[in-house]
């Protein structure tokens, strides 16, 4: 038995490897041939399968190439309004309209190395400019007249896709800039007591300041151990200064008649440049509504009159904060800034219902420190103000740090230990006195930002550009 069993065994195994074999006909053929049949649809199903799994990676690669060459793009165009823009403000113009053109075309040919602007009839061209050494693609550009403005279009390409933007810029002519040579302008008397102090951070001029006051002689009233880096120029011509204590101007102590150099009188009077906030309100695209408490973040807020909201917390603002007329706002706690706080301006004497206070520690920095994304391309052109509050009072409490940009408010009132560095002017247009007490002080940094503040004006005709007419085309 044990001898059949093998045997047995042996003549399966022997059929098994017959199966399938030309030529020979085992057991269970008819089998065979139908799981032969199978696998030949199972393969040809597999190698289907495999050719639309194949096509949809390669559709998938091709899509995401796409998306990558239409944001390059998207960026490269952006780079070109931000720069052409930027230039084309520092430029200055005279003649008519019709000049403009060349006159522009001739100067972006001197600040542009390397690329030849153009114009053919009244149509300025900017051949491709290469941005980033080719990794971010390219971007080219027109300019011509357009009813009473002119039409910038900068298109940007990466690979084979392009994307275009436009933009109207303006002709205007504007207030001399000499006066922004002065770290404080004031419409009001300076009175400062206690150790209260005006610096500069790189050199005294910085801190130089001038008051318009004429509703009294009394220019100037320093107490204490006030300290004023500068020399002070007051318009009036009757003006004096009060001087007590151990307070210094210009580095002279009132003790020593040297003072007396540094102290002027009769100075050209001129009407303090109120800013255009209106060129800022287009980023505002969020209202402010719900709690405003909480450690929060907003982005590019507007907030509607009579909202008086308070801000405490570890309080985040990005962008544009745009706060309509009449309205009192607080911002208590740790406060961060990265961008702009702007304010409708309701004109002269209305301070007792619009107002702006910072209490805690406050960081402010400038639109130019945005993140480089899309909503913040065009705002991130606009470097050089901080908080323009024409027709607000500004309390500041505490410390704020450095303000990556120019102070400007109706009225000015700091308290205890308030102060801080101001990269720019610091611009008060009541007639109230401009009034410093305790440890407060204030320290002017030019090194920045030389040029105007945006929302002011220049001296020149320059084409600026109108925020509000910034899109993207097709073409």
């Amino acid at each position: 038995m044990a001898h059949l069993a093998k045997k047995h065994r042996a003549f399966v195994f022997s059929e098994w490897l017959t199966v399938g074999r030309p030529g020979l006909k085992a057991p269970g053929s008819k089998n065979s041939g139908m799981v032969l049949a199978l696998t030949m649809i199972f393969l040809v199903v597999a190698v289907s399968l495999a050719g639309v799994l194949l096509s949809s990676g390669s559709m998938g690669l091709q899509q995401s190439v796409n998306q990558r060459e239409s944001h390059q793009a998207r960026l490269a165009a952006e780079s070109g309004i931000g720069h052409i823009t930027k230039l084309v403000r520092q430029i200055s113009l005279n003649g008519d309209d019709d000049a403009y053109v060349s006159q522009v075309s001739e100067a972006l040919n001197i600040a542009m190395v390397g690329t030849s602007v153009y114009t053919q009839g009244s149509t300025l061209y900017v051949p491709p400019v290469v941005v980033e050494g080719g990794e971010g693609g390219s971007f080219s550009a027109r300019m011509s007249k357009s009813g009473d403005n002119f039409l910038l279009i900068v298109t940007g390409v990466s690979g084979g896709t392009s994307r275009a933007l436009s933009m109207e810029l303006a002709a205007s002519t504007t207030t001399g800039s000499s006066v922004f040579e002065n770290g404080f302008l004031l419409g009001g008397k300076l009175q400062l007591t206690g150790n209260a102090q005006f610096k500069g951070k790189n050199d005294p001029s910085e801190a130089q300041v001038f008051t318009n006051y004429d509703a009294g002689n009394e220019s100037f009233k320093l107490t204490g151990n006030a300290k004023l880096e500068g020399d002070i120029h007051s318009a009036n011509p009757d003006g004096y200064a009060s001087l007590s204590g151990n307070v210094s101007v210009a580095g002279q102590l009132c003790s020593s008649s040297a003072i007396w150099d540094h102290i002027h009188f009769g100075a050209p009077s001129v009407e303090l440049p109120r800013p255009d906030t209106s060129i800022f309100k287009p980023y505002a695209t969020n209202t402010l509504s719900g709690p405003t408490s909480g450690g929060r973040t907003f982005t590019n807020i507007r907030i509607p009159a009579n909202t008086n909201p308070t801000f405490s917390g570890n309080t985040t603002l990005n962008g544009v904060i745009y706060i309509e007329s009449p309205n009192t706002v607080k911002f208590s706690g740790n406060l961060k800034i990265t961008g702009v706080i702007v304010t409708d301006d309701p004109g002269p004497g209305k301070t007792g219902s619009n107002k702006l206070q910072f209490t805690g520690n406050t960081t402010a920095k400038g639109v130019e420190e945005l993140p480089d994304e899309p909503q913040y391309a065009a705002l991130r052109n606009l470097p050089g103000a901080a908080i323009l509050a024409p027709g607000f009072e500004m309390k500041f409490t505490g410390n704020f740090g450095t303000v990556g940009g120019a102070l400007a408010a109706e009225k000015f009132t700091f308290f205890g230990n308030a102060g801080g560095i101001v990269k720019g002017p610091v611009i008060s247009y009541g007639s109230e006195p401009f009034s410093m007490t305790g440890n407060a002080y204030l320290t002017i940094d030019r090194s920045d930002y030389e040029e105007v503040p945006p929302g002011f004006t220049s001296g020149a005709t320059v084409l600026s550009p109108l925020m509000n007419t910034y899109k993207e085309i097709r073409e």
